[in-house]
């Protein structure tokens, strides 16, 4: 099964398809390292940005016998076979392994200690580390490095946030961040691996995301889990909590990325419902993230309790964010399935005796902008 959020070995991003979109960052980086400007690069963006793929691209591009402008390898001369067959004397990878975290230890062994060797095939050498197995001891031994690194070195390093990086380590490097790619980028690359059917859903939930694009379409269990979180909201509070979780249950396969898409699936409909309701009051027109869904939606919508249906959505959007984010370190399916049948009950009780008095009490004033 293909971790959703996760780069897979099935769907990862190829060489080429890593570039897709980076011409810009390709050069600007080109012109970084022509003028001396750096030897430690850190190339942040989410998981499925293609981070990693592009860190490697600019380091094969670098070892590279005959390189292209743009900073692209020829991919034939001995370096660049070196480097695919993952022997290039000049080139090491550090990743988290088995531990998850990059000990200090390692670090001296396969990093440090190896520092003062000249290049032994190319011009100079590329040590690519996964910076989100960096832990603030293993950041605090790489730093005299990335001071002051030997002639001929340069250091990438990769992560998902700047925030856990030491502000040391941040002022010793020049970020980079991958582009993310526009929708027709993203439906040629989808297109491209063989998906059709499933490519409008991962169009719509990949928010430029090319790995996340290509692991929503892979996975057979995406477009049911969508639709059954339309189904639990448009059909709450008619339908039973514990008969809408049977049904959900046997979709994620105690997975906590799918519970965690199906909650995304769900603040994706609340932001559609958000959406419709301001087009009832504007007549103006959205495009939705589930526009095949507009019908259903805006039959909920329309049987939704009168009383202040966007603080309604707002509240929902709210406790459904907190509850992601609890979810996000630590998955309860039992207990978070009855907390969140709790929280729709609430806000769309159409009796309104479970709803937030606060919210309830409140009017929306004209022109207020509920946060999605």
């Amino acid at each position: 099964m293909a971790r959703l959020y996760l780069s897979s070995m099935s769907n990862a991003l190829n060489s080429s398809e890593s570039l897709i979109g980076q011409a810009q960052v390709l050069n600007r980086l080109e012109q970084i390292l022509c003028e001396g400007r750096a030897q430690s690069i850190l190339f942040l963006g989410p998981r499925g940005s293609g981070r990693h793929s592009l860190a490697r691209a600019a380091a094969k591009a670098l070892l590279c016998e005959e390189p292209r402008s743009g900073l692209r390898a020829c991919d034939h001369c001995p370096s660049c076979r070196y480097f695919e067959a993952q022997a290039h004397p000049d080139f090491k990878e550090i990743d988290q392994g088995e531990d998850k975290v990059i000990k200090v230890e390692r670090l001296r062994r396969e990093v440090l200690a190896d520092l003062p060797m000249k290049a032994q095939i190319s011009r100079l050498k590329v040590t690519l580390i996964d910076g989100d197995a960096l832990n603030e001891q293993g950041q605090n031994a790489l730093l005299k490095s990335l001071e002051e690194p030997p002639a001929g070195t340069i250091f990438f390093l990769t992560g998902e946030r700047s925030d856990v990086f030491l502000p040391t380590i941040l002022s010793r490097s020049i970020l980079l961040s991958p582009r993310l790619l526009a929708p027709e980028e993203i439906r040629e690359l989808l297109r491209s691996r063989g998906f059709d059917e499933e490519a409008e859903i991962a169009l719509n939930f990949s928010a430029g995301i090319p790995g996340r694009a290509l692991e929503l379409a892979g996975d057979e269990h995406v477009a049911a889990l969508r639709e059954q979180a339309v189904t639990v909201l448009t059909s709450c509070p008619g339908l039973n909590p514990l008969q809408s979780m049977e049904k959900i249950q046997p979709l994620l396969s105690e997975s906590k990325e799918h519970w965690l898409l199906f909650l995304d699936f769900l603040q994706s409909a609340l932001r559609d419902l958000a959406l419709l309701l301001a087009e009832s009051a504007t007549k103006a027109s959205y495009r939705l993230m589930n526009e095949d869904k507009r019908g259903e939606l805006r039959a909920f919508l329309q049987k939704m309790p009168k009383d202040s249906p966007a603080r309604r959505l707002d509240a929902a959007m709210q406790g459904l964010i907190g509850l992601r984010k609890a979810e996000a370190a630590h998955v309860n399916f039992e207990l978070s399935s009855w907390q969140l049948q709790l929280l729709l009950s609430e806000c769309f009780d159409a009796k309104g005796e479970k709803y937030d008095k606060s919210h309830r009490s409140a009017t929306p004033r004209a022109g207020e902008s509920l946060v999605f």
